[in-house]
């Protein structure tokens, strides 16, 4: 999920110890929905490495993005959008904070939050299951627009 604003996010963390913004994008649902959750990225303390599970404020391309750690390796990590199926290699030195609280309205959650925590590893774990499901949608997807295209061309036009 990329986070709606163009702010120079790096300097706000290193300037305020904090982030607060509200989120763009679809890559984090259901977690995190555009336009209507608030998220609070704090600096990682010093030496502290992220964790799977975590959901680190990296840039990458010129974007800032909120994905989940799925893997964490010496130097870098796997990192996946929740909603997504691509699983990207984010550097240490691409990370700049971790979610640590997000407002939805007047429902607040943090990343120490029990049932949080229970959400993200049955997220993570249900991956092999939620896959296949995903592409076939995406594959009866496309199906569905061949189909529609070449009805507007006339191909199955009744005579």
């Amino acid at each position: 999920m990329s986070v709606s604003e163009t702010r120079d996010f790096a300097r706000v963390l290193a300037d305020e110890g904090m982030l607060v913004t509200t989120t763009a994008g679809v890559s984090m649902r259901p977690m995190l929905r555009e336009g209507r959750d608030v998220v609070v990225v704090r600096p990682l303390p010093s030496g502290e490495r992220l964790r799977v599970g975590d959901v680190p404020l990296y840039r990458a391309g010129g974007v800032y993005l909120l994905h989940r750690v799925v893997a964490v390796h010496d130097g870098w990590y796997a990192i996946r959008g929740d909603n997504t199926t691509r699983v990207e290699r984010v550097r240490d030195e691409q990370v700049l904070g971790r979610l640590e609280e997000w407002w939805r309205g007047e429902r607040h959650g943090t990343r120490r939050d029990r049932p949080y925590r229970w959400y993200w590893r049955l997220w993570l774990a249900s991956w092999p299951l939620r896959l296949p499901v995903r592409l076939a949608r995406a594959a009866a997807g496309r199906w569905r627009r061949a189909m529609l295209r070449a009805v507007g061309r006339g191909r199955w036009a009744r005579s």
